[in-house]
């Protein structure tokens, strides 16, 4: 398993219990995007995570020249990096 995989898991993890007391816990009456994205939650947040890992100084430039051009196979949903900085 690599670094990305383990990444990948652990936030994965996290998300399964986090997001479930999150949509409990949610003030009513405060309104919400709910637009949905081909890449989950726990994706977003581990490219986040191997960026701040990868001593790339621009997430733009990271996200275009490595994930988006390297890790389409890991990530074979990927968004724009427009979208992608919608999302964040």
């Amino acid at each position: 398993m690599n670094k990305l995989d383990c990444f990948f898991t652990e936030i994965d993890n996290s998300c399964q219990v986090f997001l479930p007391t999150l949509e409990k816990n949610r003030i009513l009456g405060v309104k919400t995007r709910d637009k949905s994205s081909r890449l989950s939650i726990s994706e977003v947040i581990t490219i986040i995570v191997s960026f701040h890992q990868s001593g790339f100084c621009n997430f733009k430039r990271y996200y275009i020249q490595y994930i988006y051009l390297h890790l389409t196979g890991e990530f074979p949903d990927l968004v724009s990096y427009t979208q992608m900085h919608k999302l964040i």
